[in-house]
């Protein structure tokens, strides 16, 4: 429900124009989610290893990695932001270039992700899945009458600050659950 709503309201109040800016923008996303991905798929062993047998050691190796895998990734989405602009004009002829100043914001989500990456396996290690599942839900839908407003008053910007600020808003939840459980972190 939370994943149509701002859809809906640009639908609502503006036109398939801005509708179709927004979802080619939001297209976006999946590559970005590829790439994230990647990264789950081959730190989450070793951090999961790491937490289960308590390996501080390997925990802290991993937190730095994923230390410099954000800094790495904030200076590409800087990369992005000056070259968005030609990169779509090239992919689209020129056709969706008004979804191009969207796309550096979608990529904020990687950085989102990564910001609760460590935290979420924590809670997954220490079984607190219930708790991964309800912050989610609760966050998501409290978030439509906020987005809402947002897309009322900014349009398919908004629509997109919406969407990153509910999933920024999951992954503090997470962290804070995480070190109120006893993870100790460097960074």
């Amino acid at each position: 429900l939370s994943n149509i709503a701002e859809r809906y309201f640009i639908q609502a109040w503006f036109d398939f124009t801005q509708l179709g800016i927004y979802s080619h923008s939001q297209n976006y996303t999946n590559l970005f989610k590829m790439i994230y991905k990647s990264f789950d798929h081959t730190l989450t062993p070793e951090l999961l290893k790491a937490f289960s047998k308590n390996d501080v050691k390997l925990k802290n190796k991993i937190e730095n990695l994923l230390y410099i895998l954000f800094t790495g990734l904030i200076v590409i989405g800087m990369l992005l932001a000056l070259y968005i602009h030609d990169i779509v004009n090239i992919l689209t002829h020129g056709k969706f270039v008004a979804a191009a100043p969207l796309i550096p914001l979608w990529y904020g989500l990687i950085l989102i992700y990564v910001y609760g990456f460590m935290y979420v396996k924590y809670l997954v290690v220490r079984k607190k899945t219930l708790f991964l599942s309800k912050s989610q839900t609760i966050v998501k839908l409290s978030f439509i009458p906020v987005t809402a407003v947002v897309v009322y008053y900014a349009g398919i910007l908004g629509a997109v600050i919406s969407v990153l600020a509910a999933n920024f808003l999951i992954q503090f939840c997470v962290r804070y659950y995480a070190r109120k459980l006893g993870l100790k972190v460097n960074h």
